[in-house]
């Protein structure tokens, strides 16, 4: 089971951009989160782990086309980004909830799929 967990606008933690987390406890959530806790919605990290990824565009952000394959071990992430020719830097971040197993594992592979090329 995937659920999307919501995230504040602009949120940002010590990972590098586009690069995949899986969170397995309260503590480590705590951690990852410091001075975003009091916005985020509280995980039961006995049923579920957080997989987060977060990344920057340097163009402004279109639409996100996000695709998961459950049928692998690990899960693999897809996200591709459409970018729009605005200047504008833009931040991003997904998060999800996963049924609590053993190996909760996650890949993910992010492109930036610039408007100036289509």
């Amino acid at each position: 089971m995937l659920t999307r967990y919501n995230l504040p606008q602009n949120i940002r933690i010590d990972i590098p951009s586009d690069s995949m987390i899986v969170i397995r406890s309260s503590s480590e959530f705590d951690n990852r989160f410091k001075g975003y806790t009091d916005e985020l919605s509280k995980i039961d990290f006995n049923k579920y782990d957080l997989a987060y990824i977060q990344g920057a565009s340097p163009t402004g952000i279109e639409d996100f086309n996000v695709q998961w394959n459950v049928d692998t071990t690990p899960y693999e992430l897809s996200i591709n980004i459409k970018n729009n020719i605005t200047t504008q830097y833009q931040i991003w971040s997904l998060a999800y909830l996963i049924a609590k197993r053993k190996n909760n594992d996650v890949v993910a592979s992010v492109v930036y799929d610039n408007a100036i090329d289509r």
